[in-house]
């Protein structure tokens, strides 16, 4: 498993998707679930690196199949939310929206997890991002919630960016403690890709909203 490495050390994403596409390249006899574990963090770390294009995205569908093949419910939740990320970063929203609604209503079939947490907080930034305030709080903290009630800090982390910025953008200075607390969480457990987020939505959140 070379590419744990490269992932922990924060920068070498590329080199992580590199080391696991050649995983993928020489895994034609691995089980599904061994392949699909693969595809998952293949897929994953090229996002990382910002390729986001058809063959990330037919990764994640070939991994759905083999997940549902395995009975893995929230796997496939997992890889349906993120399709629907996908398909926002390439412009292809009414798309987007469909595959959330099938992530969330997936999620919410088996006993509530991390990845429903997940799922409901993408919706938060959904509303955030489009300056629905409201929306955006009601589920940002059914995310944040969820978060802690199965110990997932991560996910914390992003509802309450969410929930920060979309106040801050709402003209409520208090969303700043919010996306404060997103960042304090993501330094202390090397979140690398939330921490960059919170300084960034900071820094946007201030500029726009001249609360400096």
């Amino acid at each position: 498993r070379p590419a744990r490495p490269a992932e922990r050390v924060g920068p070498a994403h590329r080199e992580a998707a590199a080391h696991y596409r050649v995983a993928l390249d020489h895994a034609a006899a691995a089980g599904d679930e061994r392949r699909a574990e693969l595809l998952e963090c293949w897929a994953y770390e090229s996002t990382l690196t910002n390729v986001i294009d058809d063959d990330v995205l037919n990764a994640r569908l070939e991994s759905i199949e083999l997940r549902k093949r395995l009975g893995q419910v929230e796997m496939v939740g997992m890889n349906q939310r993120w399709i629907s990320r996908l398909l926002r970063l390439m412009a292809r929203k009414p798309e987007s929206e469909q595959w959330l609604d099938e992530a969330i209503a997936t999620l919410e079939s088996v006993p509530p997890g991390a990845e429903l947490a997940m799922a409901y907080s993408m919706r938060s930034s959904i509303y955030m991002l489009t300056n629905q305030c409201k929306l955006s709080e009601q589920w940002g903290h059914r995310a944040i919630e969820l978060a802690k009630r199965v110990g997932a800090p991560e996910i914390e982390a992003h509802a309450l960016n969410n929930v920060g910025s979309a106040l801050v953008d709402d003209g409520q200075p208090r969303g700043f403690d919010l996306l404060g607390q997103s960042l304090a969480i993501s330094l202390e457990h090397g979140f690398h890709e939330h921490a960059a987020r919170a300084y960034v939505n900071a820094t946007e959140c201030a500029l726009r909203s001249r609360f400096l």
